[in-house]
């Protein structure tokens, strides 16, 4: 009979994490874990456990894997982080990218053979995985990115002026044709644009624009080759964390905690959905860096792995 249970038990949680379609991070304790769950926010199951924290996951090209950045060092040591790729269940996490230090975000290319990194200190780095072979596409310096889903460009935060104002700019892949694609406001102040998401059919662009100083942040789509910009119906004083297109571009899933309630401990961020024609706003769960995955995604699969590493580490860590 207790054979029987396992068996069962683990039958359901594979059955859980592989039809899921939003996957998360939630810090508790302590570490940053990853999550996936329905679109409901039903079924939520943890893929990651200590001793590593997990976070900023991504589906890959074609919703078969997760990315995400796991930092791997003992506390009593500098931060390493890279981007590793796993199961939706959790298991077989291989490690793509071998770099000394901090990445502050990534994306892998729409055919899954390459991943685009940034870490403080540099701007975005292009790594094949086939090859290894690594180009420096922006030597800016660079908060979040997102790919074109043709492979084409890649639209960025140019963080250039680090805690003044931030602006989306937009790079061919390869590295050419930087230009601005949204401006400086003189009468609406210092602000930053975050948070960019190219829509599924390379129209559209979903980002956020906060004023810090003031708690007040907007949620924007915009045509790509014109200004026509709709703000969505979001309470300016929910802070956002990560953004995403859901539904098939009928609905925006988005991770805020509350400007006003900024100062409690622990910070609570939340996972909302917005629904685009109506308005009406559910929330899914507590979290952050919510991504969707449609059923219809692209067939190709990522290629190129580097060595899986994460057996050996995690004996040198858990001993």
């Amino acid at each position: 009979m207790r054979i029987l249970q396992i068996t069962l038990s683990l039958i359901l949680f594979f059955t859980a994490a592989a039809s899921a379609k939003i996957i998360f991070s939630n810090s508790q304790n302590g570490n940053s874990d990853i999550y996936v769950m329905e679109d409901d926010g039903s079924n939520i199951t943890q893929i990651t456990e200590k001793p590593f924290s997990g976070w900023r996951p991504r589906w890959s090209p074609n919703g078969k894997k997760i990315a995400f950045i796991r930092d791997t060092t003992p506390f009593d040591l500098p931060r390493n982080a890279n981007v590793f790729l796993m199961n939706p269940d959790g298991t077989n996490a291989q490690q793509l990218t071998d770099y000394d230090g901090y990445i502050r975000d990534f994306c892998l290319s729409p055919d899954g053979k390459k991943v685009l990194l940034s870490k403080a200190t540099i701007g975005m780095i292009l790594i094949d995985l086939d090859s290894g072979e690594r180009q420096e596409i922006i030597r800016s310096h660079v908060l979040q990115f997102d790919w074109s889903p043709d492979g084409k460009q890649i639209v960025y935060v140019n963080d250039d002026h680090w805690f003044d104002e931030k602006n989306l700019w937009i790079v061919d892949a390869n590295g050419d044709n930087q230009r601005a694609w949204t401006q400086p406001d003189p009468e609406k102040g210092v602000l930053n644009r975050l948070h960019p998401r190219w829509s599924p059919d390379g129209k559209q662009m979903l980002y956020t624009e906060s004023d810090w100083n003031a708690g007040i942040s907007r949620y924007i789509i915009r045509n790509i080759d014109d200004d026509n910009t709709q703000i969505l119906e979001i309470p300016d004083n929910w802070v956002p964390f990560s953004v995403d297109w859901m539904d098939e571009n009928r609905s925006v899933l988005f991770s805020a905690y509350d400007f006003n309630k900024r100062e409690e401990r622990p910070l609570v961020v939340e996972i909302h959905k917005y629904d685009i024609s109506s308005g009406e706003i559910t929330q899914l769960t507590n979290g952050s860096h919510a991504r969707w995955v449609s059923d219809d995604v692209l067939s190709v699969s990522p290629a190129g792995k580097h060595p899986v590493r994460w057996g050996e580490l995690k004996k040198a860590y858990s001993d």
